[in-house]
């Protein structure tokens, strides 16, 4: 992966002539702050803070200030300066925070045998606060949901009149409505892993990291790490968290809830991770079982034999398979439920076409609704307020293989979650904050004819003639839109 360095200039030259032409002398030792430029802090969020020193030729010393201060003195921690092994000086102070808000200046001087080179960083400190605090909140993120991902659903769950649609979606119905990028500091295209850390950590990282600044050594646990939401909430509030997902509960976006590595394939390491109690979850849900079990059970994807499940079991965590078997569990207890070894079966084929060979005996995995239904029972439990993770996982995966229908499918029971989420939120004081974001976008094409009867309201085939909505690879009948009101509450 590409390595993000500041190149400095090099002493040894008279003043005004470290540059030619704009290019750096090749000599000059590269210097890399982490976290990097510009980047922004929550006052009292805690993180990892690093400078590595590279190319250096018989490194002498390296000085670092903060706002003007020796940074050991400025954190009240001694820094640990250490040679990586791979031509790279790390000067690293871990666990710190800037309790103050304001701006903060980062300067670097690495000295060698060749001379002095220097490199700056400028970071915001800032502690804003909302005009009505809420109790609660609920991030429903849409992985890979682009705008097209909606109007498709928008077409097929409320129709259309005379050019206009019938309705709109519930997340098109909240208060307010925002475009953002999601690029990451090391390429415009992100990924979950990426794009979700940023969200539950307020720091740009690099394609498949989470909770991590890169640093240059190969090891994926040792990177500085940046204090993630359900890990603020905890140590500071007390607060509940809840990870519910239809992938993997390991996967990219509910781990980067919680977890902090550069490399998100990591998920036995996740699984393990999950039960440390300053981010443990209080309510896990989704698929991924495999991640769990012990490598001597079969279809484990485990490399120990650590229990993961019964390590939960025996935090007192209600352990189910399945979603009678989550509909009837307490609500007065954490909860880990794992519907399937590996990534949930999509609306269409749990709901609809029910194939056995496509299934492989996971028949009774819950929808999102109820999953949420469920989560939001037990989570409520806590007076201090909970924050919960709800994921509608397969808009993504289904969009990687353009399976459009699929895709939209869980678009819809994804919209029905936050109408759920909107309900509950009512009926329990609208103490609740409701966030709902897509952490990258997938294209769809949307195109053909359009007839004025589709979408009429009372018509026997409300999208009948909408055939070419989807690309002509399409592997679902379009005789399947009609039955979106199987969709439930």
């Amino acid at each position: 992966m590409k390595k993000t360095w500041m190149k400095a200039a090099v002493c040894g030259l008279p003043a005004g002539g470290a540059l030619l032409g704009g290019i750096f002398p090749s000599e000059a030792a590269d210097i890399r702050i982490l976290p990097v430029d510009n980047a922004k802090f929550w006052a009292g969020a805690r993180f990892d803070f690093d400078v590595e020193v590279s190319n250096a030729k018989n490194l002498q010393s390296v000085d670092v200030k903060v706002n003007g201060v020796p940074a050991d003195k400025f954190f009240g921690k001694q820094a640990v300066t250490k040679d990586l092994g791979n031509g790279v000086t790390s000067y690293r102070i871990d666990d710190v925070d800037f309790s103050k808000t304001g701006k903060i200046a980062v300067t670097v001087n690495a000295k060698d045998g060749l001379g002095l080179s220097t490199a700056s960083a400028g970071y915001e400190v800032v502690q804003e606060k909302a005009a009505k605090k809420a109790k609660n909140v609920i991030l429903f993120v849409g992985d890979g949901m682009s705008l097209q991902a909606r109007e498709v659903a928008r077409i097929l769950s409320k129709g259309m009149t005379n050019g206009k649609y019938n309705d709109l979606l519930a997340m098109e119905k909240l208060d307010h409505n925002a475009v953002i990028t999601t690029s990451g500091y090391d390429s415009l295209v992100t990924d979950s892993a990426n794009s979700a850390s940023a969200y539950a950590t307020g720091h740009k990282s690099v394609v498949n990291a989470m909770g991590v600044y890169e640093d240059s050594t190969k090891d994926p646990f040792d990177d500085p790490k940046v204090e993630n939401i359900a890990e603020i909430v905890k140590r500071t509030r007390g607060m509940s968290v809840g990870i519910i997902t239809q992938a993997e509960s390991t996967d990219a976006t509910p781990a980067a809830m919680i977890g902090h590595t550069r490399r998100r394939a990591n998920q036995d390491f996740l699984a393990k991770s999950y039960l440390d109690a300053y981010h443990r979850p209080d309510v896990i849900m989704g698929g991924g079982s495999a991640r769990y079990l012990p490598k001597s059970v079969p279809g484990s994807k485990r490399k120990d034999n650590d229990n993961v499940i019964q390590d939960f079991k025996d935090l007192g965590y209600t352990f189910v398979t399945n979603s009678k078997e989550m509909m009837a569990a307490p609500s007065d207890k954490p909860m880990l439920g794992l519907f399937h070894t590996g990534t949930m079966n999509v609306y269409i084929d749990r709901e609809m076409l029910k194939n056995p060979k496509v299934l492989k005996g996971f028949d009774d995995q819950p929808n999102l609704m109820n999953m949420t239904k469920k989560s939001l029972d037990i989570l409520s439990k806590n007076p201090n307020g909970f924050f919960a993770m709800i994921e509608g996982a397969s808009i993504d995966k289904q969009l990687h293989v353009m399976d459009w229908q699929r895709a939209a499918y869980d678009t819809i029971e994804f919209d029905k979650s936050i109408e759920y989420a909107e309900k509950w939120a009512k009926e329990h004081g609208d103490n609740t904050l409701i966030i709902v974001l897509a952490d990258h976008a997938h294209g769809i094409s949307i195109s053909g004819t359009y007839h004025e009867r589709d979408g009429k309201k009372r018509v026997p085939k409300p999208f009948g003639s909408m055939r070419t909505l989807f690309s002509r690879h399409s592997r679902m009948p379009t005789t399947m839109a009609s039955r979106i009101t199987r969709i439930p509450m």
